[in-house]
């Protein structure tokens, strides 16, 4: 019974480790293609504005995908305001 519990509490600790980065993402203003609850085909599926939201048939891991164009331009102007700041 406590393996099963540990590993129950290990897949709670990633869903919300990953939702972490998902709310960065956000709040940073970069592009979220899809964020996911679990792997394999998706049980339940939604939209909402830009994001493909999804709750997948195996729930242990969570992942979100984000645009490469806007993360690559959200690191540049981080790069700019850093280098301004420290000379």
């Amino acid at each position: 019974m406590a393996i099963i519990l540990t590993i129950l509490l290990f897949g709670v600790i990633i869903v919300f480790h990953e939702l972490g980065h998902f709310l960065t993402a956000k709040l940073n203003k970069i592009k979220v293609n899809a964020f996911s609850i679990g792997f394999g085909p998706p049980i339940f599926s939604w939209n909402r504005g830009q994001t493909k939201y999804s709750i997948r048939i195996f729930p242990y891991t969570t992942s979100f995908i984000v645009s490469y164009s806007s993360l690559k331009v959200r690191i540049k102007s981080s790069y700019f305001v850093l280098k301004s700041f420290y000379g």
